[in-house]
């Protein structure tokens, strides 16, 4: 179950203590999209969520997003990231190891200095705990998702999320 334990464990990526994280030598932070800095296949980042990166940028941190999701109809999402100076992954295949290289690669840095901020246990925190990237894991957004995403949610649960789901 080591592959499924979190770094550190937050409600929200407004409750995550950023300057702990900078403590720790960590110096990136790729954050998952959907119901984690915005809700799902939303157009947009609300101006909280581009707020949060604009301040990590500024302290610092190298930044990317990294989804599963498509582009299509998220353009002006993209346009914002793209704006606030942040690499997006898009169709990045999570667990799998090459969305995370892809997304390390943008922000030309090593996995032992980088947190993954994400939502899902068997996409997010699997994948980051493979490539070897400390895991920071959120409570989602809100309950509408894909419904593959579902399933996970399911497997979550029977898996003990209910266990991670407390605060560091």
């Amino acid at each position: 179950m080591r592959l499924l334990t979190p770094h550190q464990r937050a409600a929200s990526v407004y409750h995550i203590d950023y300057d702990s994280l900078w403590e720790e030598g960590l110096r990136g932070v790729i954050f998952d999209l959907d119901n984690t800095l915005c809700r799902w296949r939303a157009p947009q980042l609300d101006e909280h969520a581009a707020g949060l990166l604009w301040r990590l940028r500024t302290q610092g941190f190298r930044l990317a997003v990294l989804t599963n999701g498509r582009p299509a109809g998220r353009e002006r999402l993209a346009d914002q990231l793209s704006s606030l100076q942040v690499p997006l992954i898009w169709t990045a295949r999570k667990p799998w190891p090459s969305g995370f290289r892809r997304a390390l690669k943008s922000m030309n840095m090593d996995a032992g200095l980088v947190a993954m901020v994400g939502d899902q246990v068997f996409t997010d925190l699997l994948g980051a705990r493979i490539v070897g990237i400390p895991m920071v894991l959120v409570q989602p957004i809100g309950q509408r998702e894909h419904p593959a995403t579902r399933v996970l949610r399911c497997l979550e649960r029977l898996a003990g999320r209910s266990s991670l789901s407390g605060h560091s």
